[in-house]
Parts: structure tokens; C-alpha cells; sequence
């Protein structure tokens, strides 16, 4: 703009915002993503201990297998909240593709992205598990 100009009144406003800057989040517990798939995946290991009721251990399941889809394949809140099977969640062939309609994303652009294969396994082990959990059994 303009080389010889004298700039140092910015650097002089920057240093006071930034020395009255709250983080709005404490960022003090925030985890690299390996460490997070690795806790993921220790969970859903987890859900096969014994002493576990089908309930508690599709909880602990599901729980590992959002925890280390996210450090994969990072969503926004919503769009996690919001998925849903056939829909947002769709199996073709045995692959697994996440689709996010252009309504559905902050950029209103259409998202699509394969489900990670190191976690299609776990998926799928989940499904049927709820889908078991889910039917009632019929008495005789």
C-alpha cells in the first residue's frame, strides 16, 4: 500500500486487544485426533468385556464409534445430531457414503464423504446390534 509509511500504530492496537482477548472456549482439554480415534476405538473394544447388559455395551459401541468417526471425518454438532440412516447415511454395495444435502451444510454446498473403511466394521457391528436390540422378540 504504502512502503514508507509508518505502520506501528497497528501492531500497538493489536497488542491491546489482544491483551483484553477472552478465549470464548477453554482450550486447555482439546486432544490431537489420533488420541481421540485411539480412545474410540479402545471404547468399542470396551463394549465387548463381559458384565456388560446388550444395552450398556451398544452404548459404549456407539459412543467409541462417534468418538473416533469424528476424529475422521470432523462434523458440526448439527450435522451429527441430524444424521440419519438411509438418508444421510446411505450403504451401496457395502460401501458407506455420508451425504449432507446443500440445506444441510453452514457453506450450502452438497458434502459427501466415504465412510472411513477402519471404522466400517464397527459400523456395521453396530447396526445389527441395535437392529437386534430394537426387534422384540416374539414369545412362545
Amino acid at each position: 500500500m504504502a512502503p514508507g509509511q509508518d505502520w506501528s500504530f497497528i501492531n500497538r492496537i493489536a497488542a491491546k486487544v489482544r491483551a483484553r482477548h477472552r478465549p470464548v472456549r477453554d482450550k486447555s482439554k482439546l486432544r490431537l485426533s489420533e488420541d481421540l480415534l485411539d480412545l474410540g476405538l479402545r471404547l468399542i473394544d470396551g463394549a465387548m468385556l463381559e458384565g456388560l447388559t446388550a444395552r450398556q455395551a451398544a452404548i459404549a459401541h456407539r459412543d467409541g464409534l462417534i468418538i473416533a468417526f469424528l476424529s475422521l471425518v470432523p462434523l458440526r454438532r448439527r450435522n451429527l445430531a441430524r444424521l440419519t440412516l438411509g438418508a444421510n447415511l446411505v450403504e451401496a454395495d457395502g460401501v458407506w457414503l455420508l451425504v449432507l444435502e446443500e440445506s444441510e451444510t453452514k457453506t450450502h454446498q452438497l458434502h459427501e464423504a466415504l465412510w472411513p473403511l477402519d471404522l466400517l466394521e464397527p459400523l456395521q457391528a453396530y447396526l445389527s446390534t441395535t437392529h437386534r436390540l430394537a426387534t422384540p422378540t416374539c414369545a412362545r
